[in-house]
């Protein structure tokens, strides 16, 4: 029951910070659209700094992606690999005489 509790107060912590967000971008909207604002080129700067850090985001989840697929197809290689390793040593053992234990 607390378990349920925290998740629907978690889940009204999200939709609050969504809230939060629109206002803002709302005002600065408004502010960057109005010309006798006095702090425009601050919006202005923090903007291109805001599209700079998207942008690193951006390519940092590319990055991430790539390295989830590189990991992925190495491990399937690794497997590949010691189901190969497996079967060669089984092939040398019948070669040798020896019996495998099944």
């Amino acid at each position: 029951m607390k378990i349920e509790k925290f998740g629907s107060f978690q889940h009204k912590s999200t939709r609050q910070e969504n809230f939060f967000s629109d206002i803002i971008s709302r005002i600065f909207s408004i502010c960057k659209t109005d010309t006798s604002f006095h702090l425009r080129e601050d919006i202005q700067t923090v903007e291109k700094h805001e599209r700079i850090l998207k942008d690193k985001i951006r390519k940092q989840d590319d990055l991430l992606e790539r390295s989830k697929s590189i990991k992925t197809d190495i491990l399937k290689r690794i497997s590949n690999l010691e189901d190969k390793n497996v079967d060669l040593k089984n092939t040398l053992l019948e070669r040798l005489g020896s019996e495998l234990w099944k």
